[in-house]
């Protein structure tokens, strides 16, 4: 599974990208899994990209885990040009994005599905 996968510039040195990661193991404060928090609530399940063998397409069986809640698919935008992202620094970048979008959807979905009989 490619963790990165570049699209379009904005034609100024910014870039917009789609990031697989896996979604997180565990459960929320709900008892939920993350991974049936996330497809219940829209979070995952879902990609923006074409299945096949050209550039920024992906598999088949990459987009089987996505659809099926195993790999979470955001986007992000980025500087690559003129001063932008070396490939170190956009790999730390990518790892950042990660960290943080699972944060955010830890808070947002912390107690998704909680229920009181």
């Amino acid at each position: 599974m490619s963790k990165l996968h570049v699209l379009t510039s904005d034609g100024k040195g910014r870039y917009s990208a789609v990031v697989h990661t896996p979604v997180p193991l565990g459960n929320n404060s709900a008892g939920e899994s993350w991974k049936a928090a996330l497809l219940a609530g829209g979070a995952s399940g879902s990609t923006d990209l074409v299945v096949g063998t050209g550039p920024s397409n992906i598999l088949q069986a990459e987009k089987d885990q996505i659809t099926a809640g195993n790999v979470l698919e955001f986007r992000i935008s980025f500087p690559f040009e003129s001063g932008g992202a070396s490939l170190v620094s956009l790999n730390e970048m990518v790892d950042s994005a990660i960290v943080n979008k699972k944060a955010q959807l830890a808070s947002q979905y912390k107690y998704f599905g909680f229920t009181v009989a």
